[in-house]
């Protein structure tokens, strides 16, 4: 398996099971991280939709889907900064560290599908060119 459907298949799972902690956990994560019950299983379910459409695009990425995937990772960092700066009490302590440890998570995912994606790109090129 290469770089590419090796990241996007773990970002996968770990979306999934994020999800299902988020979803099924609401009510005590909610509590522990000072976010809503509701908050938690939208986020939760947000995930689980995520997962399901990072699982399909790692067993046949394309560029255009893997960018989206790319995208939302990139999104999900700037909210996640934005919240913790602009709303430091929207959260709990635990929360904030949660919330920091999974963005950076995340960011490296991003970083890891672009390095995917550029050699996947590159190999691409070199076979049609021969």
């Amino acid at each position: 398996m290469n770089l590419l459907r090796t990241t996007l298949t773990i970002n996968a799972i770990t979306s999934a099971v994020a999800g299902l902690i988020l979803t099924g956990g609401a009510i005590p994560l909610s509590r522990w991280l000072g976010i809503s019950g509701l908050v938690s299983a939208a986020v939760g379910l947000g995930l689980l939709i995520f997962a399901a459409y990072v699982t399909k695009v790692a067993r046949s990425p394309r560029t255009t889907q893997v960018k989206l995937v790319i995208a939302a990772d990139v999104v999900w960092v700037v909210v996640a900064f934005t919240i913790v700066i602009a709303f430091p009490e929207a959260m709990t302590t635990e929360g904030i560290w949660v919330l920091g440890v999974v963005s950076a998570a995340v960011a490296a995912f991003a970083v890891l599908q672009t390095m995917g994606l550029r050699r996947s790109l590159v190999h691409r090129s070199v076979e049609i060119m021969t």
